[in-house]
């Protein structure tokens, strides 16, 4: 499968590319985010190790990995707009 036709679909009648609506691209990864979120508490639950030091210490860890990476993309993504956005003389 060419990579190019990742976000598209090809139509065996019409040789040409047909692209995917951006809307239908951000609704198949919302919904597949949503997913993987679910999957994982669901396998969190059937996790039966016991409780232990090393394991508060890996769910903290994690914890606190995942709300980084959640600031991170928050801040590459939204903070080129804001700057723009904002009035220079309120920074």
């Amino acid at each position: 499968m060419d990579i190019n036709l990742a976000f598209g679909y090809y139509d065996a009648q019409r040789p040409q590319r047909v692209e995917m609506s951006p809307l239908v691209i951000i609704l198949i990864a919302s919904w597949l985010a949503g997913l993987a979120s679910f999957l994982g508490g669901a396998l969190a639950q059937l996790e039966r190790s016991p409780r232990s030091e090393a394991k508060q210490e890996f769910i903290h860890f994690m914890t606190a990995m995942g709300g980084g990476v959640l600031l991170a993309a928050v801040a590459f993504a939204l903070m080129p707009t804001g700057i723009e956005l904002l009035n220079p003389w309120l920074l």
